[in-house]
């Protein structure tokens, strides 16, 4: 049994816990998100939705984190397959080890967010997918 998850309220609720605790005023932050302060407050209410990139402008420029958009499930999670559909679920957590290990040595404001540490593993992956398959066929010669 799934737990049913309101998105609109979780956003709604973020948005106006972030703005509370910023100690910035709405305007200034509606200016920072190139939108209305009538805009913002329907955001904040519930009537109106932020554009992911206004979501994650918000977030960086304010230094808080991202939403958590899902909540626990009573049912078990399905297990992604160590390899399925030309997926290699090894080579994935490699790539994500390499990139969250190279972001730990950057200094603090020159760290990644979460996006775009998802984003470098699936380039570090693709790589890696990349390399395994040629030395596959170099060795299958």
């Amino acid at each position: 049994m799934t737990l049913s998850v309101d998105h609109d309220e979780i956003l709604a609720s973020w948005v106006s816990d972030v703005i509370a605790g910023s100690g910035r005023q709405v305007s200034e932050i509606a200016t920072m998100l190139d939108m209305s302060r009538s805009s913002l407050s329907k955001i904040k209410g519930g009537q109106q939705q932020l554009k992911a990139s206004q979501l994650l402008l918000l977030a960086e420029r304010l230094d808080v984190p991202l939403p958590q958009l899902t909540k626990a499930t009573s049912a078990p999670a399905k297990p992604v397959p160590e390899s399925s559909a030309g997926f290699n679920r090894a080579l994935f957590d490699q790539a994500h080890a390499y990139v969250v290990a190279e972001n730990e040595k950057l200094a603090q404001m020159n760290r990644r967010d979460q996006f775009q540490i998802l984003e470098d593993t699936f380039h570090v992956y693709k790589t890696l997918m990349s390399s395994t398959a040629l030395a596959m066929s170099e060795a299958a010669q």
